[in-house]
């Protein structure tokens, strides 16, 4: 069985073929402003006929992140679905740097402050508010870097994507069905708490 991941809501934008559960491919793209015309032609060199033909479902991050990258690889992800009539199904792309159940996942969120994944809750801090958590709490972030410019007594592991614990999680794709295609939305800020 040949999964797709496809995330496109962060600057580390990727795509990850799944044999069994198991990474046997991965591009990272340049998550700017060139994904809108350069995902398919990357797809398409990531992907080879063989690759493409024995194609079983796609895993697609919703976000949060960039508004415009989010939505692109989300129509991207739908569209390989509906054409192939494969399954897709949907993940929180801050799913994707967590090693642990007890790590929380951090990203920026530019001027609205940063997104925080913790126990399957997503929440918008807002810098007016205290900073909640401990210094000792194992946060994780695939772009630390803008969070330490806005909160730098954090300690933010530098996480790679954990495909294999998203697959655990999401991996046992529903039927394909365009209705459940056409519910999955990205997740944007008025989607957290």
């Amino acid at each position: 069985m040949r999964i797709l991941c496809v995330d496109t809501s962060t600057q580390r934008a990727l795509l990850i073929l799944l044999e069994n559960g198991v990474p046997i491919k991965t591009l990272f793209l340049a998550g700017d402003r060139t994904l809108s015309s350069s995902l398919h032609k990357d797809f398409a060199s990531f992907l080879g006929p063989k690759d493409l033909s024995s194609l079983s479902g796609i895993l697609v991050g919703l976000g949060p992140g960039a508004f415009t990258g989010t939505r692109i690889g989300l129509v991207f992800a739908k569209t390989l679905a509906y054409a192939k009539k494969i399954p897709i199904q949907g993940f929180c792309s801050l799913e994707l740097p967590l090693q642990k159940e007890d790590e929380i996942a951090l990203l920026d969120a530019k001027s609205q402050g940063i997104y925080v994944y913790e126990k399957r809750q997503l929440i918008l801090y807002r810098a007016k508010k205290p900073w909640p958590w401990g210094a000792n709490t194992p946060f994780c972030s695939l772009e630390p870097a803008p969070i330490l410019k806005k909160l730098p007594h954090l300690t933010i592991r530098n996480a790679t994507p954990n495909i294999i614990r998203v697959y655990t999680e999401y991996g046992k794709l529903p039927p394909f069905s365009l209705a459940q295609s056409a519910h999955l939305r990205a997740i944007y800020l008025d989607s957290c708490k």
